[in-house]
């Protein structure tokens, strides 16, 4: 037990030291303003001819799933 304590004390001492170190490096800058906030660019519009080409592709594709479940289920 006393052998923990004095490593715990030790990882303490050199933790201590490297980061005291690491801070003096550091540089210290002036901070800087945030950039702006990006502008805003306005939603792109859905267009109907498309938007009923993907709701068939997913119809379509549900239906072949469900046709190969069928035909497995029937073997």
């Amino acid at each position: 037990m006393k052998k923990l304590l004095e490593y715990a004390v030790l990882t303490f001492i050199m933790a201590f030291w490297a980061s005291s170190i690491a801070s003096a490096q550091a540089d210290h800058k002036p901070a800087s303003p945030p950039p702006p906030p990006p502008k805003s660019k306005p939603a792109p519009e859905v267009d109907p001819g498309m938007a009923a080409g993907g709701l068939s592709l997913l119809v379509g594709t549900l239906a072949v799933l469900r046709a190969r479940g069928r035909k497995s289920l029937g073997k």
